[in-house]
């Protein structure tokens, strides 16, 4: 994303865009700790979203809002 933003257009913040594809386009941690926060289902301080599926994330962002 960084990459992204220093080339023009930069992207918006992606918040919104990011938090209703958690199911579909992340691969949930639910193991492990970074020695103060614990992994668990769902978003967690230490893996956020989980792993990205990038070529799922790609395809649903480039479709833009239903």
């Amino acid at each position: 994303m960084a990459r992204k933003n220093d080339s023009r257009p930069p992207l918006p913040f992606l918040n919104p865009f990011l938090y209703p594809l958690a199911d579909l386009c992340f691969r949930d941690i639910l193991d492990g700790s970074n020695g103060v926060y614990h992994a668990k289902q769902g978003y967690d301080l230490v893996t956020g979203l989980g792993s990205p599926n990038v070529t799922a994330l790609i395809k649903e962002l480039a479709l833009g809002p239903a």
